[in-house]
């Protein structure tokens, strides 16, 4: 059900926030990302929240990890020191809520030595799952419409997902240049090397989340350490058929796939 839930659905059973150590020395506890649909950020928790106590718990204890939430209505208390100063207490009650796969959007113009402004369209995009269609879709289509010319993706919270949105994402970005080349190549085990294929990038708008962006000379890609799989798989099979520019930090590593199974109430992703 867990699966199927965030998957599928595109939805979560929490709070909605994750928070990291803005330090080296792990003196600053900070909140990292909220969804903007949950409970959390219903209650004003925001991006920089300095945390000062999650349940009473202070921040070392916070950063490794508190007792997992799976059901609605289970009552969780913040005490945060604002970017502003301002020192704010209150309690979230955790729910369901849909979650946000383009985190933020924007379109950016940007002088050029060349003449022109670049029109620069940027977004983040946090997870592959099947529900982030409808916001890939609705992102593209602003792109379009403001005459996007460069396209600067942020993965750094994007730990991977379904492997066909990957590709689908792949074949908006590249465009008619990469029809029907080489997205993935799935290979496996002389045990079951029947079932090698080779999984290729399209041009046929019936098959991808939105229209193509075409005609951008290249992709600018945040990374992070946490950075990986199918962002990894999305990034490496772009670098063929047009530069992409690597910002940030070196990606997870995890050169694998998985393909989930379901059996007796379980499902689980042999690699």
């Amino acid at each position: 059900a867990a699966f199927d839930q965030f998957y599928r659905e595109g939805t979560h059973t929490g709070y909605g926030y994750t928070v990291v150590w803005a330090d080296a020395a792990q003196t600053q506890l900070r909140v990292r990302h909220v969804e903007p649909h949950s409970p959390a950020a219903a209650a004003g928790l925001r991006r920089g929240d300095l945390v000062l106590a999650i349940d009473g718990q202070p921040p070392q204890a916070v950063a490794q990890g508190l007792p997992a939430v799976t059901t609605p209505g289970v009552p969780r208390r913040f005490s945060v020191l604002g970017v502003d100063g301002t020192h704010r207490e209150f309690t979230v009650l955790s729910a369901t809520f849909s979650l946000a796969s383009v985190a933020s959007q924007r379109v950016l113009q940007v002088a050029s030595q060349a003449g022109a402004p670049r029109v620069v369209g940027y977004f983040a995009y946090h997870e592959f799952i099947v529900p982030s269609e409808t916001h890939l879709d609705a992102v593209f289509r602003e792109f379009i419409a403001a005459g996007v010319n460069e396209l600067v993706l942020d993965l750094r919270y994007n730990g991977g997902g379904d492997v066909m949105m990957a590709r689908g994402l792949a074949s908006m970005i590249g465009g008619k240049r990469v029809d029907r080349e080489v997205f993935a190549e799935f290979r496996y085990n002389s045990r079951n090397a029947a079932a090698n294929f080779k999984l290729p990038l399209t041009a046929n708008i019936g098959l991808l989340p939105g229209p193509p962006l075409e005609g951008l000379r290249r992709v600018v890609v945040i990374t992070s350490a946490e950075t990986a799989s199918a962002s990894e798989l999305l990034i490496n099979a772009l670098r063929p058929f047009m530069p992409v520019v690597l910002v940030g930090q070196t990606t997870y590593g995890k050169p694998y796939g998985f393909q989930p199974r379901t059996e007796c109430g379980t499902s689980f992703n042999p690699v």
